[in-house]
């Protein structure tokens, strides 16, 4: 038997509507987009601006609350590299924090109060895993230093905790919609926030600085403003549709990748160790065990490939890449880089099939 990381099923009567969105004759960003973003709004409570992709969104958070040229933003390593990379972009110097543990691998604000800065304008959370942590310490801790809180949430949607949404912590959040990601549009993003003046710019800046969207237009209207200089991180017409569909299923989708993940961790917790407690609240994303130590990830690995079981890596160290080094040098942050060498990430989606979850579970067992 062979059981991928991840599979996508769509539904029959979903594949029409979207045959049925085609026919329109209108694929760049209109109406399906614009619904998506008031389902999204009327689940959070919060303004949300549907984008291209995370990165984008991230990207125009990072450059709306103006983070310049040798700025410091504190950030974790133990993440994908899109949550640094626009930083650079703009300039920003991403200080890299450590980790807490293998239970809690999220920031940890005793490393951030040894590193933070008069330079330091921001930290970004990043909810690894989907789980949402206890988020009243790292909101005082910025309260405190007079810095933003950003979430990246790409893992987190739609888990909440004590009735507030992942991304809705900070000044803003910003969701991913990725192929593996809980509604999966293949790319896509949005970026939730509560403050007007930073929502009306982070929409000005999606679509190159233009106030109008072009399917708003009037007949037979060409002209238009710049307020000011943005980019093209506009999603088309077929991503929101396929996230319309996708969203009106979002809690069979969420209680289903809760069952498989609950089964898998408690049938095989006592061989592998499972980050956080089981019942903190999370959208159960991903899949992620730690080893015993690096001999035994490798062998795994390896073990897991004979069987045929496609996995995971969450995360190579951002610090330890290349580009990374070759601007900073060789960082040291010893928990993410114990972490990384222990990390697998084993198969988790809704459509996973019984005996595929069967085989998955007797696999690890027996290794």
């Amino acid at each position: 038997m062979k059981v991928p990381y991840f599979r996508i099923k769509l539904r029959e009567e979903e594949k029409k509507y979207f045959l049925r969105v085609l026919e329109r004759g209108f694929l760049s960003f209109g109406k399906e987009c614009l619904n998506f973003e008031e389902n999204i709004e009327k689940m959070t409570g919060y303004k949300a601006v549907f984008v291209s992709s995370a990165t984008a969104g991230l990207h125009i958070v990072y450059k709306a609350l103006e983070i310049g040229k040798y700025e410091e933003v504190l950030v974790p390593s133990f993440t994908f590299t899109a949550t640094i990379e626009p930083l650079l972009h703009l300039g920003a110097i991403p200080v890299f924090v450590d980790v807490i543990s293998e239970k809690y691998p999220v920031i940890d604000i005793r490393d951030a109060e040894r590193k933070i800065s008069k330079r330091t304008k921001a930290m970004v959370f990043m909810h690894y895993g989907g789980f949402i942590v206890d988020m009243k310490p790292y909101l005082e801790f910025c309260k405190e230093n007079n810095i933003y809180l950003i979430e990246d949430a790409a893992h987190a949607f739609p888990a909440k905790r004590d009735g507030k949404f992942a991304g809705t912590f900070g000044i803003a959040g910003v969701y991913s919609f990725y192929g593996n990601k809980n509604l999966h549009l293949g790319e896509g993003g949005i970026v939730l926030t509560n403050e007007e003046s930073l929502y009306k710019k982070i929409k000005l800046l999606r679509n190159h600085g233009i106030e109008v969207l072009p399917f708003e237009k009037k007949e037979l209207e060409s002209e238009y403003d710049i307020k000011f200089p943005g980019f093209n991180y506009r999603p088309t017409e077929m991503q929101g549709a396929l996230a319309n569909l996708l969203f009106k299923r979002i809690d069979e989708i969420q209680n289903k990748r809760r069952e498989i993940y609950l089964k898998i961790r408690k049938e095989v917790e006592n061989k592998f160790i499972f980050p956080y407690e089981t019942n903190m609240p999370s959208s159960y994303h991903i899949n992620p065990i730690f080893t015993k130590n690096e001999k035994e990830r490798i062998d795994l690995i390896r073990y897991l490939k004979e069987k045929g079981i496609q996995i995971s890596h969450h995360y190579p160290p951002v610090h330890l890449f290349s580009y990374i080094k070759e601007r900073y040098g060789r960082l040291k942050l010893e928990v993410t880089e114990d972490l990384s060498k222990r990390e697998i990430t084993l198969p988790l989606y809704p459509d996973m099939e019984n005996e595929e979850v069967e085989y998955l579970i007797e696999s690890l067992r027996d290794f």
